[in-house]
């Protein structure tokens, strides 16, 4: 019996031995554990921080965005109004060059008409004598 309870005491000696190991690796994975818990903070507090800075960013690019908007619009108004006066302003040049065109060909197909009167006539002169204003006929 007493090889017995010296080989159970071995072994328990053995097992206190391996219990002393496992709570010393336990201590340590305790320690890494708080070591992790305390960076995982920190990186909570960083996030944190990341997320205002991100929101304070989208804000500041939604104002921008409206500031650009708005920009734009005075812009794109000027613009339309100085493309409506350039064109205002062709339409004018336009007509009056019509017009211009118009009073050259209306004298110059008067000097063509006086032309072809003028040739009538002549050719009038030349086959009767000197022209007689002549009576039409009338069929009977």
């Amino acid at each position: 019996v007493e090889t017995r309870l010296e080989g159970v005491e071995t072994r328990l000696t053995g097992v206190e031995t391996r219990l002393t190991g496992v709570e010393t690796r336990l201590t340590g994975v305790e320690t890494r554990l708080t070591g992790v818990e305390t960076r995982l903070e920190g990186v909570e507090t960083r996030v944190g921080t990341v997320e205002g800075r991100v929101d304070s960013l989208a804000e500041e690019m939604r104002s921008e965005f409206v500031a650009v908007r708005g920009e734009m619009q005075v812009g794109f108004t000027g613009l339309r109004d100085e493309l409506r006066r350039e064109i205002r302003e062709g339409d004018e040049e336009t007509r009056r060059l019509l017009r211009e065109g118009d009073e050259e060909t209306r004298r110059y197909m008067r000097v063509l008409h006086e032309d072809v009167i003028g040739r009538i006539a002549a050719l009038g002169e030349g086959r009767n004598g000197p022209s007689v204003p002549r009576r039409s006929r009338r069929k009977r």
